[in-house]
C-alpha cells in the first residue's frame, strides 16, 4: 500500500486536476487545512478508548511510520527531514538518523530488523536502527523519492520517484539490480514480491505497472483506472494485483493476462486497501467509511465512525479486527465479521496520515499532523 504522503499527493492531485506535481505536494502536505505544531514527549496518558503513548522528538507533521518485525522498536519519519527510532512502550527516542535535509514521505524497516530505508526529498538511505548511522546512501533517482520498501528477504530494496522510474536495489551494498523507467508520470508507490522476483508500479496519471526484476522488462500494462492510483499490493504468489485509486476503483488484476479479474466500486477516492486471509479485500476511502468485500466481490460490512475521510487503515493479526486513522484525529478499531465499532480514540489535534499495527497486535502506531503516538487497544 502507498501510504502517508503519496496517498495524500495522489488525493491533492485529483483535486487540482494535474500540474508539475510541487504545488499540489505541497497541497497534499497540509491537507488544504492549517494544523499545530506537533506534540508528543514521551508521556503516557490515559484516553477514553485506551492509553496513548506520545512519542517523542518530533518537529514538523509525522508523515509515516513502521514498526520492528519484533515490536521491539517503531521509527518515525517527519517533514523536516526528521527521522527518529523510539521505544514504544515509553515513546523515549532511542537514536535519530541524521542526514535528510528536506521532508521524508516513506519508512521501512527489514525484516530482520537490522536495518531501516528511508525515501525523501533529498533521496533515498538505508540506516542502522541501533546506532543511528548511515549505511547505504541510494544514488540513481533525479527528483524527490516518494516510497521505499524491502522484498521478503531483506536482500532487495524498491525505491519509486517524481523522475517516473522506480530502481531496485541491492540492500547490502546500495549497488541498482534494475530501473524499472517508461512512465509518464510521477511514480506514487510500488509493491515488491516477497521473493523480490516481480514488481508492480503506480503513478499519478493511474498508470499500473508490473515488472520482471531479472531483466529490468516490463511485463504487463494495466489500464483501467481513470484518475492516480494510491495503493498497490501483490498477492503472495505475485500472479495477481490489487489496486486502488481516487477513481473510487479496486481493481483486482491477472497479471498474466494483462486483465482485471474483479472491479469494485468504493464510491470515493480509495486510501488503503488489502487481501484478507480468506479472499476478502478490505478497502478504505475517503467517503469516511471502510469495507469488507467478499471474495465474490459483494460488499459484506460498510463501516462509518470517522468525521472525514479515512486516510489509513491496518488489519491486526488475526484479521479479525482492523483500526482506521482518519482525517478527524480519530482512530477506531473494528470488528470485521460484523462491522461493529469496538473502540474510539482521539490521537491528536490534527489529521492523522497512516496507521500501523503492532506485531503481537496488541497496538497501533498512529502517525499524523500532531505527531505519533501508540495506541494501546482494549480487549
Amino acid at each position: 500500500m502507498a501510504r502517508g504522503a503519496a496517498v495524500l499527493l495522489a488525493l491533492a492531485l485529483a483535486a487540482c486536476g494535474g500540474g508539475d506535481g510541487e504545488a499540489e505536494r505541497a497541497a497534499g502536505a497540509s491537507g488544504g487545512a492549517a494544523a499545530g505544531a506537533p506534540g508528543g514527549d514521551g508521556t503516557r496518558e490515559s484516553a477514553a478508548g485506551g492509553e496513548l503513548v506520545r512519542l517523542a522528538g518530533h518537529s514538523d507533521w509525522v508523515q509515516d511510520g513502521a514498526w520492528a518485525p519484533d515490536g521491539s522498536f517503531v521509527v518515525t519519519v517527519d517533514r523536516d527531514g526528521g527521522a527518529i527510532v523510539s521505544d514504544p512502550a515509553t515513546g523515549a527516542t532511542r537514536t535519530s538518523l541524521v542526514g535528510h535535509t528536506d521532508q521524508i514521505a516513506d519508512v521501512a524497516v527489514a525484516p530482520d530488523g537490522a536495518s531501516v530505508v528511508t525515501a525523501a526529498d533529498d533521496g533515498a538511505r538505508v540506516w542502522d536502527p541501533a546506532s543511528g548511522g548511515a549505511l547505504q546512501r541510494l544514488e540513481g533517482h533525479t527528483d524527490w523519492v516518494t516510497s521505499a520498501t524491502f522484498d521478503g528477504t531483506g536482500g532487495r530494496i524498491l525505491t519509486t520517484s517524481a523522475d517516473g522510474s522506480a530502481i531496485a536495489w541491492e540492500a547490502t551494498t546500495g549497488s541498482a539490480v534494475a530501473t524499472l523507467g517508461g512512465h509518464g508520470d510521477i511514480v506514487l508507490g510500488a509493491a515488491l514480491a516477497a521473493d523480490g522476483r516481480r514488481a508492480a508500479t503506480i503513478t499519478r496519471d493511474g498508470e499500473v505497472a508490473a515488472w520482471d526484476l531479472a531483466t529490468g522488462e516490463r511485463i504487463a500494462s494495466l489500464t483501467g483506472h481513470t484518475g492516480g492510483v494510491a495503493t498497490v499490493e501483490l498477492s503472495a504468489d505475485g500472479a495477481r494485483l490489487l489496486t486502488g485509486g481516487t477513481d473510487g476503483q479496486v481493481i483486482v488484476w491477472d497479471l498474466s493476462a494483462a486483465a482485471p479479474i474483479t472491479q469494485l466500486a468504493h464510491g470515493d477516492a480509495v486510501v488503503a486497501s488489502t487481501w484478507l486471509p480468506d479472499g476478502s479485500i478490505l478497502t478504505a476511502g475517503a467517503d469516511g467509511t471502510v469495507v469488507v468485500w467478499s471474495s465474490a466481490g459483494e460488499r459484506a460490512s460498510t463501516m462509518a465512525g470517522h468525521d472525514g475521510g479515512v486516510r489509513d487503515v491496518a488489519v491486526l493479526p488475526g484479521a479479525t479486527r482492523a483500526v482506521s486513522a482518519g482525517e478527524d484525529g480519530r482512530l477506531v478499531l473494528w470488528e470485521l465479521a460484523t462491522g461493529a465499532q469496538i473502540a474510539a480514540v482521539d490521537a491528536g489535534a490534527g489529521e492523522l496520515l497512516t496507521v500501523h499495527a503492532a506485531p503481537g497486535g496488541g497496538g497501533v502506531l498512529a502517525t499524523g499532523y500532531s505527531g505519533a503516538s501508540i495506541w494501546t487497544l482494549p480487549g
